[in-house]
Order: C-alpha cells, then sequence, then structure tokens
C-alpha cells in the first residue's frame, strides 16, 4: 500500500522510484499495489483532477483504488483517449486476478463471508500465545510475581476494567464504533478485561477494584485531519456501564491492600490513526494519580497499554515493577494477570528504544545511543529468572558465518529468552553501515540450571551496504561487501552484550547485484536440554 505522502519528492501513488526502480526493478516484488484510502486524488476532488491523477497512478503502477473508486471511475475514458497505457492496465488486472487466484477466490463455492469461525478456541489461544510473548517486563524490584493464594491486591486506573485497553484502533469492535457510530461490544468476540483476568486467575487472594481517576482531560488530543465527529468524547462508550470515579476513594482503598495494580495508558481513542496528543507522558492526570498511589507506601506495579510508549521516567523509579502490555488482544487480561501471577514468565522484548523524555517534542523508534535518553533500549526485556552466555565462537564457511554459543538459565524458574545477534564493523571504512544491526534472533525456552546451544548461520551478504554512484537507487546500484573485521555481538538487548566474536571477510570487496534482495532472516537452530 503507497501512503499519502511524498516519497523523496514524488507522490508516493505515483512514484516510478518507490514503485518500478526499487520495489519490481531492483527487489523484484511481482505483487500488487493497492493505494491508501483516497491517496490518489491528492491533487484535488474535481473530476479533472481526479482524471489526472487517476492515469498517473495507474501508468506509474498503481493497480487497485481505495476505497470508493473516485478516481479509477474515469479509467474507461482514459483508456478511449489514449491517456492510460492499455499495457498498464492489463497488467493492474492481470495482477488484482492474480491475488484473488492465490487467495482462492475462484473456488467453488467460496466467498469473502465464508470464513469460519475466527473466534475458535484454538484462534483464541493464539491470541493468548502472541499476547504472553509481547508483554514486556520493564522492571521488577522483587514483587512479582504476586500470590494468587493469599493477601490483598488493589486494582485501580482507567484501563482496570476496560476492554477497549485490549485493543487497538483497527480491530473490528474499533472500528465499529469510532468509523460507525456503533457502541463498542466487548462481547463480539469477547474481550478478557485485566480485571476479568485477574478474576479468573486468582486463587485465595482478594481482589478490589476502583477506577480513581480518568483517561485523559480536554484539549489533550487534537485530530491532525481537521476533526472528525466519528470521534466522540474521549470516554464516551468506552467507560463500562454503571462505572464511577473517586480519586480519593480508590487512593483510600489502594492504601490498604498489600500491593496496587495500577492499569494506566491509552485506548484507541487516544491512541490511533489521525490522533495526536500533546505529549507522551501518560495521558491526563494518571500520573499524578500514580504518584499519590506510590505516596500510600504500597508497592505499586505500574501496568501501561496502549500502541506506543510512554515517558514514565517522573514516576518509574517510585514504582515496584513497571510491565508494558501494549494493546494485547482479545485474551489480553488472562495474559497480563498469568504474567503478573507468574503463571507465565515474561519474555517479551522491546522492537523499539523507550524513551525517558521527549527531544523537541518527539522521540526515536531506533536502537538508540547510550544516554539519559533511553529509559529501557531496543531489545529490553526482563524475566523471573537469569540468563547468561557461557561460551562463543565463530567460523567461516565459504560464504556463510556460523556463530554458536551456549545459553544458560541461571536462575531459579523454567523460561524463555530472546537471544540477540548484533553486527558492527571493526577494521574496516564501514561506508552506511550503522555502528551496531540487528542481524538474527531467536526464542527459546532453558530450564533452570540447563543450558541450550544456538547456532546462528549468517550469511556474508547480509552485512553489505547499498552503493548509489547516482545518488539514487538506479540502474547503478549495487551492494557492497566490504572486506575486513567484524564484530559478532551476543546479547539480551542493544545495550547487553554479554559475548563478542570477531570474524574476518578475508575476501576483498564483493559487489552484490541490486536485483538480489538481502536476507532478512538468519537461520537458526536451538537444541535444548544440554
Amino acid at each position: 500500500m503507497t501512503c499519502y505522502d511524498k516519497f523523496r519528492s514524488e507522490q508516493a501513488v505515483t512514484s516510478d522510484t518507490l514503485i518500478n526502480v526499487i520495489l519490481r526493478d531492483g527487489l523484484g516484488y511481482d505483487g500488487i499495489f493497492v493505494s491508501d484510502y483516497l491517496s490518489i486524488g491528492y491533487k484535488g476532488n474535481d473530476p479533472d483532477s481526479l482524471r489526472l491523477t487517476a492515469a498517473l497512478a495507474l501508468n506509474t503502477g498503481n493497480d487497485l483504488e481505495f476505497c470508493n473508486g473516485d478516481n479509477y471511475q474515469y479509467l474507461p475514458e482514459l483508456l478511449e483517449k489514449g491517456l492510460v497505457s492499455e499495457q498498464a492496465f492489463e497488467n493492474a488486472v492481470k495482477r488484482a486476478l492474480t491475488m484473488k487466484y492465490n487467495v482462492g477466490l475462484f473456488e467453488e463455492g467460496y466467498g469473502m463471508h465464508e470464513r469460519g469461525n475466527l473466534d475458535s478456541d484454538e484462534m483464541r489461544y493464539l491470541s493468548y500465545m502472541l499476547a504472553t510473548q509481547s508483554i514486556v517486563l520493564l522492571k521488577n524490584d522483587g514483587v512479582l510475581p504476586l500470590s494468587g493464594t493469599e493477601g490483598s491486591i488493589a486494582l485501580v486506573g482507567p484501563n482496570a476494567a476496560a476492554f477497549c485497553a485490549m485493543i487497538g484502533d483497527y480491530t473490528y469492535p474499533s472500528m465499529s464504533y469510532f468509523w460507525h457510530g456503533n457502541e463498542m461490544d466487548p462481547e463480539s468476540p469477547h474481550i478478557v478485561s485485566l480485571r476479568e483476568g485477574l478474576v479468573d486467575r486468582l486463587d485465595g487472594a482478594k481482589l478490589y477494584y476502583s477506577r480513581g481517576c480518568e483517561w485523559s482531560v480536554p484539549g489533550e488530543l487534537t485530530l491532525n485531519f481537521g476533526g472528525d465527529p466519528r470521534i466522540k468524547s474521549l470516554t464516551t462508550g468506552l467507560i463500562p456501564k454503571n462505572e464511577t470515579t473517586d480519586w480519593d476513594k480508590a487512593v483510600a482503598m489502594a492504601s490498604g491492600c498489600d500491593v496496587i495494580i495500577a492499569a494506566m495508558g491509552e485506548n484507541p481513542a487516544l491512541c490511533g490513526e489521525g490522533r495526536e496528543r500533546t505529549g507522551i507522558r501518560l495521558p491526563g492526570q494518571q500520573q499524578e494519580f500514580v504518584s499519590a498511589l506510590i505516596a500510600t507506601g504500597k508497592p505499586v506495579v505500574l501496568v501501561i497499554f496502549g500502541g506506543r510508549p510512554q515517558s514514565v521516567s517522573d514516576i518509574a523509579d517510585g514504582c515496584a515493577a513497571i510491565v508494558q502490555a501494549w494493546y494485547p488482544g482479545e485474551e489480553g487480561g488472562h495474559a497480563v494477570a498469568d504474567i503478573l501471577l507468574g503463571n507465565v514468565n515474561p519474555s517479551g522484548r522491546l522492537a523499539i528504544t523507550y524513551p525517558n523524555y521527549a527531544i523537541d517534542g518527539q522521540f526515536s523508534y531506533t536502537n538508540g545511543a547510550n544516554s539519559d535518553y533511553v529509559a529501557y533500549p531496543f531489545g529490553y526485556g526482563l524475566s523471573y529468572t537469569t540468563f547468561d552466555i557461557a561460551s562463543c565462537s565463530a567460523s567461516m564457511n565459504g560464504n556463510d558465518i556460523e556463530i554458536v554459543c551456549d545459553v544458560r538459565n541461571t536462575g531459579d524458574m523454567d523460561g524463555e529468552t530472546v537471544l540477540q545477534l548484533y553486527v558492527s564493523p571493526d577494521s574496516i571504512n564501514p561506508q552506511d553501515i550503522k555502528p551496531i544491526q540487528l542481524k538474527g534472533f531467536v526464542r527459546g525456552g532453558v530450564a533452570k540450571g540447563e543450558t541450550a546451544r544456538v547456532t546462528f548461520n549468517v550469511c556474508a551478504d547480509q552485512i553489505a551496504s547499498c552503493v548509489m554512484p547516482s545518488g539514487t537507487p538506479g540502474k547503478d546500484a549495487y551492494w557492497l561487501v566490504e572486506g575486513g573485521t567484524y564484530l559478532f555481538k551476543l546479547g539480551f538487548s542493544s545495550q547487553d552484550i554479554r559475548k563478542v566474536v570477531p570474524v574476518n571477510i578475508k575476501e576483498k570487496n564483493r559487489r552484490i547485484a541490486f536485483d538480489g534482495r538481502q536476507k532478512l532472516i538468519t537461520d537458526v537452530r536451538w537444541k535444548s536440554g544440554r
């Protein structure tokens, strides 16, 4: 899908450089291109502009128009006048029909409405497993895992009983509410809130609940496409019915419990397409509410929901534990509860750098650098056990690099970890090679006290840099593998490197044709139980 924006100097939906030079000719992409909704009409909605952009988009290689056909309704006329290439039109039709054939739309009796049960027990279990592996434990002073059999737990916060905190804005319930004005239905499919998940999992421990504070405050959210009447208010239709919000009552209740779970963060009204918040802290007065909870002296477990990281540096030190739950899906309440109670050992890792604060109102999603800007680095995530790399070696086998290491569970609990392989240039002039790049990762389980042997097979082509003599990735572009020494680094985050192995690429600089796609996934073998 091409976007609304420009690619370099060209509108993406009509960009020959993007669609043809890079993707089709350069990387060998043979699928279809579709426009983002209404993006072909970027020059205006009058008929002449729609005709112009329709011809530009189709001739460039944009096969399908989403969503109303405002532009492509003129294709018959444009073909008749010779303004649209018959070959480009035929190619678009062939690619569309090929896609339909490949997904089975031409099979007898098949219809898109006959999709089967998308909420089967198997699908719910898959959703649950995806959630447990995605949730990231950011901090734990020893309060986790919680006891499910004794003591008292206070569950507070706007996302404590909110099913909408489990799903993003492009899920069916959110789309139905925000785009069509229907009431969000937590039973279509059934969405498990954190409160429900804890009730289902606790076995003797007492659970007390009070909402405590709202998600947001007026004026914090803007809509960057000029305002949309389909976005009601920030809370209407999202708060469970018959709920009340009493700050003092929630804090008083929490102060009488053994531990506090503060379920904070965003929801699809605050975090989704077209929503722009004024900052990256917890929205509204949530941070002040968590501060009031910390002041009770009871251990606070902060659980953050939403589709992006939110800066919690002002309250992180006061929290006994911090869990980034994201939008964990329909089984999210069970998944978070099982991690909090130790039924599942957390193993999620950050796919972005988590910021301490914003820089000029923004923050980067890259690896980041060692600085006070980074709260938690790329690849980071804690477990209820500990892991180490006992040994590591590397060898060359033709054009492949084999790296073998032993991962040991040094803690007191069985668990999974995500071993990460990075590479850095050493004795070479690396052109466009970054100081550290992720080249492979693997998830695997290791029982306490045991060791798993992990083997990475890395093609040397993966350390190539792109050379563009003309300044753009055109016909003269090529990949270059420079001879020299590279440092292969194994660890559990981009800043938690445990072993470094130098590998010397002895051959002189080697060119690879630009039409050869780099291998994106390193071949990995994980052998447990050693």
